[in-house]
């Protein structure tokens, strides 16, 4: 069993994380899981060395961390509380957590506005190592693309769409340079991997609703069941989501058409009032 806590920021409700633990791992003993796999997809800011330790304590194996450029357009953009720039305060807890020896990702949420500071920002993360050996050694590179919602598709026809061979270059060139420094790198084929395709993988919204996508939590018309109902019930329902195909005779003629599939169906909702099954 893997459970990842995410969000929003999954931190903002630290003791609920520490109490679904404890529970969980009751429940590794009671039904005799062979492993139980932690993660928390985190901003970082509301981490602490104590709270780290507390994690770890209860089987937390894997933290990812999102810092967004170097200092001056990361604190632009995730200001912390009061505005307050956390660019500083995240890496004292990544620096906390290699040393407590937790496997560590460092995700760079990419777009136009920050896509020329990749290189930059390996170089921050290379200054660092100098004088933590270890986080080269338990650390992984990941660039993401900002994801459209609802509420920054706005943005994203400024900063994304139409620029991401740009941004997808800039990205590559930095994976490359990473590895030259001696990075350990996430693969970007990973875009290619849809959890509403996944035959065992399922979303708990924050109210235990069900769902398949990632972007579906909160669209309630694509909501496959609660964690009350039975497995089997959510199985049925998980596999007709997953049937929704977007593509057409034109896409099964491309010679791309392996790698994109149609697209993202939660991108494409959004043009069509929250529709999936449109390419």
């Amino acid at each position: 069993l893997e459970i990842v806590f995410f969000g929003g920021e999954p931190t903002l409700n630290y003791e609920v994380i520490v109490q679904a633990m404890v529970e969980f791992n009751k429940l590794k003993k009671q039904i005799g899981l062979n492993s139980l796999h932690y993660q928390l997809v985190t901003n970082g800011s509301l981490l602490s060395l104590g709270r780290i330790k507390v994690l770890k304590a209860l089987g937390l194996q894997e933290i990812q961390f999102t810092i967004d450029g170097l200092p001056h357009t990361h604190n632009r953009r995730r200001a912390g509380v009061g505005g307050q720039g956390t660019f500083g305060k995240i890496w004292e807890n990544v620096l906390y957590a290699v040393e407590e020896e937790l496997h560590i990702v460092l995700n760079c949420v990419v777009d136009r506005e920050n896509c020329r500071e990749l290189k930059d920002w390996i170089d921050v993360a290379e200054h660092f190592s100098a004088s933590c050996p270890k986080l080269k050694q338990n650390t992984w590179i990941l660039y993401s693309l900002l994801i459209p919602t609802a509420y920054t598709t706005e943005r994203c026809e400024r900063v994304l769409f139409g620029k991401e061979h740009e941004i997808l270059s800039a990205i590559i060139e930095a994976y490359a340079y990473a590895r030259q420094r001696g990075w350990k790198i996430t693969t970007w084929l990973l875009y290619n991997y849809s959890a509403r395709e996944a035959k065992y993988s399922y979303i708990i919204g924050p109210e235990g609703d069900i769902y398949k996508c990632y972007g579906a939590i909160g669209n309630k018309r694509y909501c496959i069941g609660s964690i009350a109902d039975s497995v089997e019930e959510l199985k049925k329902k998980a596999l007709a989501f997953s049937e929704l195909q977007p593509w057409d005779k034109a896409c099964l003629q491309c010679n791309i058409f392996p790698i994109c599939r149609g697209g993202c169906q939660h991108i494409a909702s959004l043009f069509h009032n929250g529709e999936y099954g449109h390419k």
